[in-house]
């Protein structure tokens, strides 16, 4: 059969470190959670941990929360609720501003005023994530990999009426459970915000003076409508909702007790979950699972996870939350951390497992999650990790192989869900190599396992990369040469990887993958401009370990690039008649022409262009003041006159097109030919003379009347007369 397990032993085990993963080993049960004692210590810093907080505290804590973390953390207004309170929505993610294309969890509390302990687990797991990110690794990888939303309380009215935190206090024991509504039937104030959604909806009570009033219609508050509207406008993947206070775990249905379309999925799922959980800090108490009729004795139509789980295919759960006490609305605050720790694990098992795709409605089988293996690849020499060795997984079975680099701590992890050749069977056998090592091993049905390997590792080779250096200056389009030295250890080395970035090293594209390690590789430069480009080498020897080295510096990639020669003094007495055979984005002529580094600044005087449109002469000249200048651009379809006064190169720097469309006007035209090739490039048929540059010619021009057999040169420019009463169109081919 097909693998099908889950990750439960995965995240138990790991949770329990707040440091990278580097000491565990061997096998994990369903049936017992371990807790440890870093993560009670830790709670001592958790800000609400010996007391409920007020709805004020709770939204200052955001505030801190977000300030002391801005780059995983942000405050999302979802709207207002009846009383006009705002409601907050923290994001935790690795790119917080960006809505990426990962898998996305919400878990909220409080929908119910009464229901304190919701707000608790929401504001604990909120906590931890954010706390935990720079010393788990677990953590860091949800983080890095997960869209992570949390709202510790949803009827913000609700909670502030029935005592606003205030433990013993007033208001504390009205059980107030809907939201505060004051405009509903029979003048009864609220509405049960868990009986407001649109999902059988009209099986729900309309008595206005019920605890579980529906409201006059489905998504009626405007609570319900910014939950709703949030939800679709993430498209939230995986979706918690928290209450009190009967010890189990709600799974869909919740509005009758027939079974859901993926009933059988929901209950393994559940069973994972749950044997994660604990009762006030008893291990081995765990909570129970299953459907709403099943496990609290009452259906709830209009439910939030039933409306989530049909209309949006996301995971859709509800923690009843265990308390302790008959009443179960209010722990005393001393049992605050036990009840937090009691759902933790399990809550970050749902944020692990957010990827699932149940579809919408539909029968489809869920997919099993994925097989995970993992471990430490170390030097048995020394005791230190292994860090960028590549480590590869094989399926005999398939010949299908997956490789990953090892961290700097020399850790590895390899998800069997990117097999797709054929997937993999329980009973497939599989090949683990690393650093010169294998081990052969089979999966069975368990979740996963964790596998360190020792390699006895030597000296480690080693790459300098000698070109680009980072003071290039190198044209899009063009071949170059990249080099580079190695050194092999103990082994030969093996290949090299290189790559190219433009935005100084924040993000990295392929050149070539695994090339032979001979010192140099032949580069087409992309056409991506920029001034912040470097080249990385990451050289592989014998062990699949591997050295990097960058550019020193940023090198440019620039445009194409031409040099056009002028001439002073001569037959010609200085007149260039010349075009460009380059698109540039600033035709301005000063831009060209006294461009600091490019231009022919101090070495000209003077510019002509005659104006075939109106038949006039347009010129520039430098030091004549800019209102007497009628010439001011200059494109790749003209040519100009440039009279030079010494000897120079004018270089200019733009992008290859395709073709250019040329007005030839009645008469005379003075145009450039924008081509890189010679020849005719199918000048109209009607054109009867071409001027051309001949230096032994009385004004530097000769005529032919040999249209058809001319060869046209790039950089040069022309007279071309058009003996016709109208204006012909030239296409020249680039």
């Amino acid at each position: 059969m097909k693998c099908r397990a889950f990750l439960v032993y995965f995240v138990a085990a790991i949770l329990i470190l707040s440091t990278p993963i580097t000491v565990f080993g061997g096998s994990f049960t369903t049936t017992q959670k371990e807790k440890s004692t870093p993560m009670a210590t830790e709670s001592s810093t958790y800000p609400f941990a010996d007391h409920y907080p007020s709805l004020n505290e709770l939204y200052n804590w955001y505030d801190t929360l977000v300030a002391e973390n801005p780059n995983i953390t942000k405050k999302i207004d979802i709207g207002e609720s009846w009383e006009g309170r705002d409601m907050w929505v923290i994001k935790i993610s690795d790119n917080v501003e960006q809505n990426e294309e990962e898998p996305s969890f919400f878990v909220h509390g409080n929908i119910h005023a009464r229901e304190w302990s919701g707000n608790e687990v929401a504001s604990y797991y909120l906590w931890r994530m954010v706390n935990d990110y720079d010393s788990n690794e677990t953590i860091r990888w949800l983080v890095e990999n997960r869209e992570i939303y949390v709202a510790p309380v949803v009827n913000p009215d609700g909670y502030v009426y029935d005592g606003n935190g205030n433990y013993g206090g007033d208001g504390e024991g009205n059980h107030w459970r809907k939201n505060r509504n004051d405009e509903t039937p029979t003048d009864s104030v609220g509405v049960d915000l868990n009986r407001n959604w649109d999902i059988k909806w009209s099986q729900g009570n309309g008595d206005a003076t019920s605890s579980t009033y529906h409201g006059e219609s489905p998504f009626s508050e405007y609570e319900t409508q910014n939950l709703r509207d949030f939800i679709l406008d993430k498209d939230i993947d995986a979706y918690h909702d928290l209450h009190s206070y009967a010890g189990t775990l709600l799974i869909p249905w919740a509005y009758t007790g027939d079974d859901c379309p993926h009933d059988q999925w929901y209950r393994d799922m559940a069973a994972d979950m749950t044997s994660l959980t604990s009762q006030l800090g008893d291990d081995s108490l765990q909570y129970s699972y299953g459907q709403a009729e099943e496990e609290i004795g009452y259906s709830a139509p209009g439910g939030t996870f039933d409306w989530v789980y049909e209309e949006t295919g996301a995971v859709g759960l509800g923690f009843e939350i265990y308390t302790g006490r008959w009443d179960g609305f209010y722990p005393p605050e001393e049992n605050i951390m036990d009840i937090n720790l009691d759902l933790y694990e399990s809550l970050v098992y749902q944020t692990r497992i957010s990827d699932s795709d149940l579809g919408t409605g539909s029968l489809n089988e869920f997919p099993p999650a994925p097989y995970l293996l993992y471990g430490n690849l170390t030097d048995s020499l020394d005791g230190d990790p292994l860090s960028d060795a590549l480590v590869t997984l094989k399926n005999t079975q398939t010949g299908e192989t997956l490789s990953v680099k090892t961290d700097e701590n020399g850790y590895y992890e390899i998800n069997f869900a990117d097999l797709t050749k054929n997937g993999y069977d329980d009973s497939d056998d599989f090949v683990l190599q690393a650093a010169g090592i294998e081990k052969t091993f089979s999966i069975g049905s368990e979740w996963g396992q964790k596998i360190d390997l020792e390699a006895e590792v030597g000296e480690r080779a080693s790459v300098n990369l000698n070109s680009p250096e980072g003071t290039e200056i190198w044209i899009g389009g063009d071949e170059e040469e990249i080099n580079w030295s190695s050194q092999s250890g103990d082994t030969q080395t093996t290949g090299i990887d290189l790559e190219y970035s433009v935005d100084g090293g924040s993000s990295w594209d392929t050149i070539v993958k695994f090339t032979e390690d001979d010192g140099n590789y032949s580069w087409e430069v992309p056409k991506v401009m920029s001034t912040e480009c470097m080249v990385r080498g990451t050289l592989y020897d014998g062990y699949g370990i591997s050295d990097t080295d960058t550019s020193d510096g940023t090198f440019e990639i620039v445009e194409k690039q031409i040099e056009i020669p002028l001439q002073a003094g001569g037959e010609s007495e200085g007149w260039n008649l010349v075009s460009f055979d380059l698109k540039k984005s600033e035709t301005g002529l000063t831009s060209i022409l006294e461009n600091d580094s490019l231009g022919i600044q101090g070495n000209y005087d003077k510019v002509m262009y005659y104006d075939s449109s109106d038949s006039g002469w347009r010129s520039y000249l430098p030091d004549r003041a800019d209102r007497y200048n009628d010439l001011q651009q200059w494109d790749h379809s003209m040519a100009v006159w440039i009279h030079m006064t010494e000897d120079d190169n004018l270089t200019l720097r733009g992008s290859e097109f395709n073709s250019t469309m040329i007005d030839l006007h009645p008469g005379w035209n003075m145009v450039g030919y924008p081509s890189s090739r010679g020849g005719n490039n199918d000048l109209p048929a009607e054109v009867d003379k071409i001027g051309y540059v001949d230096e032994s010619m009385e004004n530097n021009v000769n005529y032919t009347g040999s249209v058809d057999s001319y060869q046209f040169e790039p950089k040069e420019g022309y007279w071309i007369h058009n003996p016709t009463g109208s204006t012909l169109t030239w296409q020249v081919r680039y």
